[in-house]
């Protein structure tokens, strides 16, 4: 699945701003806080019954100095990325939206926490 397109939005929401704030799929080691969209590692499945027609799922970690800051940021991606019936960058959604409330890792050694939810997406090319 193109993260891309997902990661603009944010950008275009505020969330954040790409490279800085807003990772696909990897983020800096010294990043304090940000956001990190991250596919599933096995891929998005093809069905070649349906073609262009996807189900799929995605994941998303903020990273954040606090437990408030990292909630708020979350909730803030949440309320971004959740749509119905939405065209986003080249794809069509049917849905995406979260499938899990966000864990909360323990702190690192750089004391910092992160926040993961799975996202559930159904969507076209």
């Amino acid at each position: 699945m193109n993260l891309l397109p997902l990661a603009e939005r944010l950008e275009k929401e505020g969330v954040g701003i790409m490279a800085e704030t807003i990772f696909i799929n990897m983020i800096p080691a010294d990043a304090p806080e940000g956001v990190l969209l991250r596919n599933k590692l096995r891929g998005t499945d093809i069905d070649y019954e349906l073609p262009g027609y996807y189900r799929t799922a995605f994941q998303v970690i903020v990273r954040a100095t606090t437990y408030t800051a990292g909630e708020a940021l979350i909730q803030r991606v949440f309320d971004a990325l959740a749509v119905t019936e939405s065209q986003i960058g080249p794809m069509y959604f049917k849905f995406m939206r979260p499938k899990t409330k966000p864990v909360v890792y323990p702190l690192s050694k750089g004391s910092l926490l992160e926040f993961s939810a799975d996202f559930a997406v159904a969507f076209t090319e």
